[in-house]
């Protein structure tokens, strides 16, 4: 036969570590103590055994989660910053002239050729728009093969506009200055090298006049 020891659950405390209901009448201290004596002598353990067994483990539990957030953070915080600056990479620093105005904003995307012309390049850096020249920086572009686009996005709608006949409506611009054709630059005439040493273009605006 199990010794009632063997049998304890925590769960099963003693009627002498319940709490009385409200309403009844407190226990009368000699019944208490005869009820801890009778528990004592069956293996229970005494109620303040088991209180302090819980708060321990409250505790433990709670220093745990703390330790495990804090461990997070710190590997999280270390993943970011040796992510964020691929080992090689360099700045691609572009010189966009012939600015119309001041309306809207300039928008400069750096592509890789598998980017070029669709919804999302690698690169992306907004400035507020004012005629004539602007300095606009691509940082951390991992050596390879790469073209940027320039739009002088006038009435911030995030879209390039052109006229009813198909003419561009807004001024814009690639690397290497292409010649104007029907359709959107080659990305065989706009594609640069990136080294480790950083690059600079010169961009002179087109159209939007």
């Amino acid at each position: 036969m199990q010794h009632a020891a063997s049998r304890w659950r925590t769960s099963d405390k003693p009627s002498f570590c319940r709490g009385r209901r409200a309403g009844r009448a407190p226990m009368p201290e000699k019944t208490r103590l005869d009820a801890q004596s009778r528990g004592a002598r069956h293996g229970a353990a005494p109620c303040a055994l088991l209180q302090g067994r819980k708060e321990h483990r409250r505790r433990t539990s709670v220093a745990g989660a703390v330790a495990r957030a804090v461990s997070c953070a710190i590997s999280c915080a270390a993943a970011a910053f040796f992510s964020a600056s691929p080992a090689g990479a360099a700045s691609v620093v572009a010189t966009i002239e012939n600015i119309p105005s001041d309306k809207g904003v300039l928008v400069m995307i750096v592509c890789s050729e598998a980017t070029y012309q669709k919804s999302k390049c690698e690169h992306r850096i907004v400035e507020a728009a004012r005629p004539g020249t602007i300095v606009l920086t691509a940082e951390n572009v991992a050596p390879g093969d790469w073209g940027a686009f320039v739009l002088h996005d006038a009435n911030e709608n995030n879209k390039f506009d052109f006229k009813w006949y198909g003419a561009p409506r807004e001024a814009y611009g690639a690397s290497n200055n292409p010649p104007v054709r029907m359709g959107p630059a080659r990305w065989r005439d706009i594609v640069f090298p990136v080294g480790e040493e950083d690059v600079r273009l010169s961009i002179t605006l087109k159209g939007g006049r």
